[in-house]
């Protein structure tokens, strides 16, 4: 994957006309402040994950967390906090470009799902990307280390300018709404799928959400209370505080805490990032073979 500068604009931009907010790039906190207290969970044992690009958090299986390779396999594994291999989930929807997995509510109330991101398009040329939706599995219920996905649902999107590339898939736990963010050389752009929308073999047009004030993010999460929003890049994050009452577009509207996104001991290129069930802090991983999962606790001023 292509690796860049972060980009960085030093005035903080506000909502603007019809809806459309440009994001803030207005930072407090230092990095480097909470860096000290990451710690190593464990190193991925997985062989078939060797190039991870997207991680989400269990909400059913305890220390469980959903990873998956960059590219065009739809397989999904599911890895302990130790790194060791729980299970894998195969679904049978054909994918072009898988990027990032989100988790989060859908059609039945009480239930958890899995988002796969087949988003990716590094050479924008893709007429829709697509989401593959099913129930979390409950690995509990089942022994077997190969399962096949329940109830899959695959669902179209269509940008309303035009393709482009992103790495970054969201799932409000609050709306039950879809967002994507856009992988740009400059200022990055966010759009929206309402959840109502949101069935099985439908095509969706994406609504333009936001403009980021910084280029090349790389990865994303939602806390499991709709509380924080966390945007990463290769070495830099984004943390932003969400009121009762916000949009997420409108919650990273405004300022962000910055926060680190990459242990000692991690590798370059970092592309995925959760936060924990609980929401008390937030993993990483980065692409390549036994990479480390590293977990960061909430920054300070983000726990008062």
């Amino acid at each position: 994957m292509r690796l860049f500068e972060m980009l960085v604009t030093r005035r903080c931009l506000r909502p603007i006309f019809h809806g459309i907010a440009v994001l803030s790039c207005a930072l407090i906190g230092d990095p480097a402040a909470t860096a000290a207290e990451s710690r190593e969970l464990g190193k991925i044992k997985v062989k078939q994950l060797n190039e991870t690009s997207g991680i989400a958090a269990s909400r059913q299986n305890p220390y469980i967390y959903w990873m998956h390779n960059d590219g065009d396999s739809g397989k999904v594994f599911a890895v302990r906090a130790s790194g060791k291999l729980a299970a894998a989930i195969d679904s049978p929807v054909a994918v072009v470009d898988l990027e990032d997995i989100a988790i989060g509510p859908g059609p039945t109330q009480g239930v958890d799902y899995l988002y796969l991101g087949d988003i990716g398009d590094n050479n924008s040329s893709r007429r829709a990307i697509q989401i593959v939706r099913f129930p979390e599995p409950n690995l509990s219920a089942d022994a077997a280390d190969e399962l096949a996905a329940k109830s899959v649902e695959r669902i179209r999107l269509e940008y309303p300018d035009g393709p482009h590339d992103s790495e970054t898939l969201l799932v409000d736990p609050v709306t039950g709404n879809v967002l994507v963010v856009t992988k740009e050389p400059s200022r990055a752009r966010m759009y929206e799928a309402p959840a109502a929308e949101l069935k099985d073999g439908a095509t969706i047009k994406l609504r333009p959400a936001g403009t980021l004030g910084f280029a090349e993010v790389s990865a994303g999460a939602i806390s499991p209370d709709g509380k924080w929003v966390l945007l990463r890049q290769e070495a830099d994050g984004w943390l932003w505080p969400r009121g009762t009452s916000q949009s997420i577009a409108e919650a990273t509207a405004g300022r962000s805490i910055a926060v680190p996104v990459r242990g000692d001991r991690q590798g370059p290129n970092g592309e995925a990032v959760a936060f924990s069930a609980d929401g008390t802090f937030y993993v990483t991983v980065s692409e390549g073979k036994k990479q480390a999962i590293c977990e960061f606790p909430l920054p300070a001023a983000a726990r008062n």
